[in-house]
């Protein structure tokens, strides 16, 4: 399981990979937004649908930067 650092890393890669028109592209660049907030921090289930995506669009992305 991917924590939030390794889920930001990952995030460009998320984004390039997401289906142009769907809903995890769409959750994707509200995450992208989001996170450029000072002291932005997801919430319990932001993260855990974070996490799938990077498990289902950028698994290359966690072995190479390791979970934690």
């Amino acid at each position: 399981m991917a924590d939030l650092e390794t889920c930001l890393r990952a995030w460009p890669r998320v984004l390039a990979r997401t289906p142009e028109h769907s809903l995890e592209r769409a959750f994707a660049l509200r995450i992208e937004e989001q996170r450029r907030r000072p002291g932005w921090e997801p919430g319990t289930r932001q993260l855990e649908f974070m996490r799938d995506l990077v498990a289902e669009y950028a698994p290359d992305a966690v072995l190479f930067w390791g979970a934690r």
